[in-house]
């Protein structure tokens, strides 16, 4: 059989690793058809008994380390009841706190509690406390986004005492951080500040997180591709400083890369970008070729094979799909009539959009309309912010001062959210459902990971198009189940 799919075994083998978290699952029909279409396509083409050996291998992998976690997720050692409580601050939830480390009764628990507290002193992050809490069941059925969480107990007490300070050098950061910027700032800059930084929304207003995602950049708190890649870029600058082999500074970043990504609570997104910034490192540092969808491959595997329940997160497919978006068609979308640079950024946001525009649909029940240019006109200030920020930070255990330049910025930054009022701009009033299928497939055939000539490309990709918003009108106006 004549091959007519570019070889791309990295990112084979992740697909073959998320089909197998979805398949413990089975409930995710379009996507489970998207990635089965896709791998069959790639595999059966190839004629490689050894990767697709490797795919199965995957599969297996996946699908039974899952099934074991969710298995063990769901069995509860604890039942209702009033229980001493002993614990360690990991993020302060919106009217609760995440406790990790837990004990109850002086046993330890298999898994995380948000905790309530109606009076007393608040912890923070990084606090080690103790308290008398009733404990209550979840009501609900099993979800594999629970496990993601790891989050097994809800607890509700009176008041908490805290007993000592947890030795995590990643919570140490994170609270390094938020007492830094809390007392050197008013409270919307540092929340803001702060959410930027780790990733945590929790001290942040209703209306400033309204205004981010109706301008379509709610991905700056969601600490990724963007935040790595400057933190990247910095410490690649820094390290060019000093007497080193160009192709060793990579191994002078990786530690603080690695470091940051556990600072952020090795989220998917930022596993993801560290690892990718690693493969582009590493490939440099030994005179190979970078590419991004292999790369992109290599980081599922990886966040896959350490949490693979990560798959059924909407963190997860948004910064996956965003960066095969950019892989795939940021070359077909860019504009020859502007600057380069230009050009570049209008191709890269376009096609990340276009890649996550039913998970975002689906999920949230709308896109924003103004995302391009919020993205093109803020974005470049995330930049100087994050480096005023990070030099600024413990500089500022010697004088506020040194983070006076911050928060200009980020008072600048809120007033270029809150300017007007981007809701008229919304696109909303339906969803994707298992038409998702169609939609990604008809993108998929216009990329240049098929064979095929242009042409033939661009027609089939239009059909299938068309039969995308065919089956949402149809769905949207007469409420089909489709």
């Amino acid at each position: 059989m004549k091959r007519f799919v570019n070889e791309r075994n990295l990112l084979l083998f992740g697909i073959a690793a998320l089909l197998g978290a979805l398949f413990a699952d089975g409930k995710e029909v379009w996507l489970f058809l998207f990635a089965l279409a896709l791998f069959a396509a790639c595999a059966l083409t190839e004629r490689k008994p050894l990767v697709l050996a490797l795919c199965l291998l995957f599969f297996a992998c996946s699908y039974a380390h899952l099934s074991l976690k969710a298995n063990a997720f769901s069995a509860c050692a604890f039942s209702e009841g009033e229980y001493e409580v002993v614990g360690v601050v990991e993020e302060t939830e919106k009217g609760g706190f995440r406790l990790t480390s837990l004990r109850l009764n002086g046993e330890r628990a298999d898994g995380n509690a948000v905790l309530y507290l109606s009076q007393g002193e608040l912890p923070t992050v990084g606090d080690e406390i103790s308290c008398v809490a009733v404990l209550e069941e979840k009501e609900h059925s099993f979800f594999y986004s629970d496990l993601a969480d790891n989050l097994k107990y809800t607890l509700f007490a009176n008041r908490a005492e805290i007993t000592g300070r947890s030795l995590s050098p990643f919570l140490l950061a994170k609270r390094a951080i938020y007492t830094a910027l809390f007392s050197c700032m008013e409270k919307e800059p540092a929340a803001l500040s702060y959410a930027l930084l780790t990733g945590s929304t929790s001290f942040v207003g209703d209306e400033t997180l309204s205004a981010v995602r109706y301008g379509g950049i709610a991905h700056i708190f969601a600490v990724s591709g963007l935040h790595i890649g400057i933190l990247y870029g910095g410490l690649m600058a820094i390290a060019g400083l000093f007497p080193v082999l160009k192709r060793r500074r990579i191994f002078i970043v990786l530690p603080f890369l690695f470091f940051y990504t556990g600072m952020c609570g090795f989220t998917s997104s930022a596993l993801r970008a560290f690892c990718m910034c690693a493969v582009s490192g590493l490939s440099r540092s030994v005179g190979r070729k970078y590419d991004l969808l292999n790369a992109l491959g290599l980081a599922a595997l990886v966040v896959l094979f350490i949490r693979p329940e990560e798959a059924f997160l909407v963190g997860f497919r948004l910064s996956f799909l965003a960066c095969a978006g950019i892989a795939l068609f940021s070359k077909f979308t860019a504009v020859p009539t502007l600057s380069k640079q230009l050009s570049s950024s209008v191709a890269g946001i376009f096609s990340a959009q276009l890649a996550t525009f039913p998970v975002l649909m689906d999920t949230f029940g709308y896109v924003s309309g103004a995302s391009i240019l919020f993205n093109l006109v803020l974005i470049p200030f995330l930049a100087p912010l994050m480096a005023f920020l990070l030099v600024g930070i413990p500089l500022s255990y010697l004088s506020p001062v040194f983070l006076v330049p911050a928060e200009g910025l980020v008072r600048l930054f809120l007033w270029g959210i809150t300017v007007a009022d981007l809701s008229p701009f919304l696109i909303e009033g339906f969803a994707f459902g298992n038409i998702a299928f169609l939609y990604y497939a008809a993108l998929l055939f216009a990329s240049d990971l098929f064979r095929l000539k242009r042409p033939v490309r661009i027609v089939g990709s239009l059909l299938l198009m068309a039969a995308t918003v065919a089956l949402l009108v149809i769905k949207t106006l007469y409420g089909s189940t489709i």
